[in-house]
């Protein structure tokens, strides 16, 4: 599994989010996590078609579930079904 966190380190609900991304990198080993700073990779936003930060994109096999947002940790865990 694959977290893309698109964030901007301007944007205070990214900010907010940080602390929650980082605890789920220690609660959950097995999931990569990949910060992408909308402002230093464009490219990689479109890809994705990121139009709002903070974005959230897990990947699972061949499933993307996307959320957008800050929220408290449980509701994020819930929202990406881990």
């Amino acid at each position: 599994m694959v977290l893309y966190d698109f964030y901007a380190d301007w944007c205070r609900p990214c900010q907010m989010m940080h602390p929650i991304v980082d605890q789920l990198e220690k609660d959950r080993p097995d999931i990569e996590i990949i910060r992408v700073n909308v402002d230093e990779q464009p490219e990689t936003s479109a890809d994705f078609a990121v139009s709002s930060i903070p974005t959230y994109i897990l990947v699972d096999g061949g499933t993307q579930t996307r959320i957008t947002g800050a929220m408290p940790r449980a509701k994020f865990y819930e929202s990406l079904g881990i």
